[in-house]
């Protein structure tokens, strides 16, 4: 079987979506399928778009859009790989957050808004299975989209393993607490930065928060704003940062702390827990399902709430036992068992696929 994969010349400093996909494709090397890239075109989602509102152009689209004629099933890994075409394909479903957290500028704003709604439900409707990484997020897709529940599959995201390279100690007597995330509303780093606006006067206060990630138009409000309340000795702003220094700041750290606000499918938390980093998480929607009890959950608009996790995490033995736990659930979610399990949900596509001919298949209506 032929199967095609969107690459899209993703950067690194993409984030979570270009090391998801990295560790989905170099998984899919070792299939007995044949694995071939298709360039995704610029403006798909106003091709989409369209077809979807003006249907009988499909057919003209059909004749000039030639990359899918000797695929037999595509796999798209984000949102933006949807294309509406004849072809069969696996749709991986990050979250529902347009529906359920929908006050953010970036999925608020009308274009967005109204591209990616209606855009991922027809994704959902019409894929031959939809692939999510929690129960709820199933449920979420179910109730939405009205869907066949044996077409969803769960599988948990797996965690990166990071290079392995030298650590330097810092001589710095704060305690650092590291939060990789692009620089989105919707993560949440003014949570942190009030934070430490209430408590940096306590006797017990010695933080330092290191941020890193790729700016999604937030940095800059979140530096000025930083600056205004004189807080500058209290955080480092990085944007991308290499594999190493990821590396690096995930053995140097007292924790990672990750308050965002969609989820719950990050890799960051499940990287540091494979690299002994204790893990802080927000206590949103499917994040107990995901960490279980190898994590600390405070409320992501509650700032007592991540104090008195702070303060769990000064007891060593505590420490050591969360650290514990969270490398046990990080060693147990493999690269090589996640696309194991991708590879089912490929063979219950193709045994639909198989049914006919199926590229050249046409109905008597046509």
């Amino acid at each position: 079987m032929v199967i095609g994969v969107f690459h899209n010349n993703d950067l690194p400093s993409r984030g979570g979506g270009f090391s998801y996909k990295s560790i989905v494709y170099n998984g899919l090397r070792s299939s007995s399928h044949e694995i071939i890239f298709i360039k995704r075109r610029k403006f798909q989602n106003i091709y989409n778009f369209c077809l979807i509102k003006l249907p009988f152009l499909f057919k003209v689209f059909r004749l000039f859009d030639t990359r899918f004629r000797n695929v037999d099933l595509l796999l798209c890994f984000e949102p933006t790989d949807f294309v509406i075409s004849d072809t069969p394909f696996i749709y991986v479903c990050w979250d529902l957050a347009n529906y359920y957290s929908n006050a953010f500028p970036e999925i608020q704003q009308y274009k967005s808004w109204s591209y990616t709604t209606i855009i991922k439900k027809v994704a959902i409707q019409r894929a031959f299975a939809v692939v999510v990484g929690t129960n709820v997020g199933k449920k979420q897709t179910i109730d939405l989209c009205h869907i066949d529940p044996r077409k969803v599959f769960v599988i948990p995201f797996p965690a990166r393993e990071l290079p392995d390279c030298e650590v330097f100690i810092p001589n710095d007597k704060n305690e650092i607490l590291f939060y990789p995330a692009s620089y989105w509303p919707h993560k949440n780093h003014i949570f942190l930065i009030n934070y430490v606006k209430k408590y940096k006067n306590e006797n017990d206060f010695n933080y330092h928060f290191v941020f890193c990630g790729a700016d999604k138009g937030n940095l800059s409000y979140l530096k000025e704003y930083v600056r205004r309340n004189s807080l500058d000795s209290f955080f480092t702003f990085h944007e991308f940062i290499s594999n190493e220094e990821l590396f690096r700041f995930y053995k140097t750290a007292k924790a990672c702390v990750f308050p965002t606000l969609i989820g719950p499918d990050n890799l960051p938390p499940l990287e540091a827990m494979l690299l002994n980093c204790p893990v802080m998480v927000s206590n949103i929607p499917g994040a107990t399902e995901q960490f279980s009890e190898s994590a600390l959950y405070f409320e992501p608009f509650e700032h007592d709430s991540l104090y008195n996790s702070l303060k769990k995490l000064n007891d060593s033995n505590f420490r050591s036992e969360l650290i514990q736990r969270g490398f046990s659930l990080a060693s147990s979610r493999t690269e090589s068992d996640y696309i194991k399990q991708f590879h089912n949900v490929i063979k219950f596509a193709e045994g639909y696929i198989k049914l006919c001919d199926y590229k050249n298949y046409k109905t008597k209506f046509q």
